[in-house]
């Protein structure tokens, strides 16, 4: 909602719009028509770089101690494994001075153990529990005849240092450089295995190879999303154009 009717302002907490947001040529539409967009990151992009007009640093999470809630409501704490570099600073820390140079309430913390009491109070008073299961979109079953993107995010494309691990960028799993199409799409299109087609969606498009299986369903276009080669493109569940090169 907030990319479909843009807002004046965005504040962008720990993600590169490019990777971590489903529609990533939407999403640097509307952060290139705010007025002010605020970044707090622990990588300085180029593409962040270009859109925000203040960038805070973040320390990356092997150098802050926090907790992590998993959907089964658990919580799991976790230590810092080096001290922040430069001038990063820990999640919380931020937030706190920012509530603080507010003047908002109950930005007073001094450590990490007052802002996980309060959350466990706010936690227990909201019943927070397990997570639910998102229920299946009704809208994508008239999805009509033309192909669909199964856009799966890359196993090693979730965070922004999986994404810079270069060990974990050269194994198999990380192969996100083609197009899955079902052999009787592929034959419909003019396409065979290993020739480079054309790609469409979001107003932009992208030449990439052809893998031709029959785990793709078909009407289906297994096309990675969270990867440098398709950070242009639009959703990565929905409606895709492909033709030959």
């Amino acid at each position: 909602q907030m990319l479909d009717a843009p807002r004046k302002a965005y504040l962008l907490w720990g993600i590169e719009p490019e990777y971590d947001i489903d529609n990533p040529a939407r999403a640097h539409q509307a952060l290139a028509q705010a007025e002010t967009v605020i970044a707090v990151a622990s990588f300085a992009t180029d593409s962040l770089r270009e859109i925000a007009d203040m960038i805070l640093p973040l320390s990356p999470q092997p150098e802050t101690e926090g907790s992590l809630i998993n959907l089964d409501g658990t919580t799991m704490p976790f230590a810092a494994a080096g001290n922040p570099g430069g001038q990063a600073r820990s999640g919380w820390k931020i937030l706190r001075r920012l509530g603080g140079e507010l003047g908002l309430e109950d930005f007073d913390q001094v450590d990490l153990a007052e802002v996980q009491g309060g959350m466990a109070k706010a936690l227990e008073a909201e019943g927070a529990g397990p997570v639910r299961g998102a229920q299946p979109d009704a809208g994508l079953a008239g999805a009509g005849p033309g192909l669909f993107r199964i856009g799966e995010l890359a196993m090693y494309s979730v965070d922004p240092l999986c994404r810079r691990a270069e060990s974990l960028q050269q194994t198999t799993q990380a192969h996100s450089g083609f197009v899955g199409l079902n052999p009787d799409d592929a034959e419909r299109l003019g396409l065979a295995d290993g020739a480079t087609a054309r790609v469409r969606q979001g107003g932009a498009a992208i030449e990439i190879e052809v893998r031709v299986t029959r785990r793709v369903p078909a009407g289906g276009v297994w096309l990675r999303s969270a990867t440098c080669v398709t950070r242009e493109l639009g959703h990565a569940v929905g409606p895709i154009e492909v033709e030959v090169a």
